[in-house]
């Protein structure tokens, strides 16, 4: 099945990728600038004479996101497009990457969420503290040091923005094919979701080296 064209997708891919990825950029400017640097890590590194090289490999990450999201986008409408097709639906991959890329917006929330916590409560955080808090997050029902650090990815990545962007992606496949949410459903959990339960899977019962 042919998927119907959508308003909700025209528009242009590249000025709104430009905008993602600049407010990401933003955001961990931010992060690194207002929260990371007061860290008593951080202090004791300007210290050593060694903050130079650390804003040096934060530059070099900021210029690293885009790519990143070049890739983390081609991967899931891959994956989303493979799906469909095997369920028998001809959803393009253009659509799909689209899709991919609106998504990433309630990760920008994530990350806003992040910095507003730090900016807003009072005391000194660690390092530790501002990697491992992830709000809504299954990792912050739990004391974060009890947990052994190769599972802590797992848990921070089980969030409620995870599970708005699966919304969207269903959302958004149901309107491309036009049939039922029960088959867009299908098309994500098994281009996305499960690939990505997996992964998390691993990652958490991963033996520690």
């Amino acid at each position: 099945m042919k998927e119907t064209e959508l308003s909700f997708l025209q528009f242009d891919k590249r000025l709104f990728f430009f905008f993602v990825s600049a407010v990401a950029i933003l955001l961990a400017f931010i992060k690194d600038t207002f929260i990371l640097a007061e860290t008593p890590l951080m202090e004791v590194l300007a210290d050593d004479g060694q903050l130079g090289t650390i804003k040096l490999l934060n530059g070099l990450s900021y210029f690293a996101l885009p790519i990143l999201f070049l890739l983390k986008f081609t991967v899931i409408a891959l994956g989303l497009f493979i799906a469909s097709f095997g369920i028998g639906y001809r959803l393009t991959f253009k659509s799909l990457w689209q899709l991919a890329m609106v998504g990433q917006v309630a990760f920008l929330f994530l990350e806003l969420s992040r910095i507003a916590w730090f900016m807003v409560v009072p005391g000194d955080p660690s390092m530790a503290d501002v990697r491992n808090f992830f709000p809504l997050s299954l990792l912050q029902v739990t004391d974060y040091q009890d947990i052994l650090p190769h599972r802590r990815y797992a848990l921070r990545m089980l969030n409620l923005f995870e599970l708005a962007y699966w919304a969207w992606l269903v959302f958004g496949v149901h309107r491309l094919a036009r049939k039922r949410w029960s088959m867009a459903f299908w098309i994500v959990f098994l281009g996305y979701i499960l690939p990505y339960l997996a992964i998390l899977g691993f990652t958490f019962f991963a033996q520690a080296s």
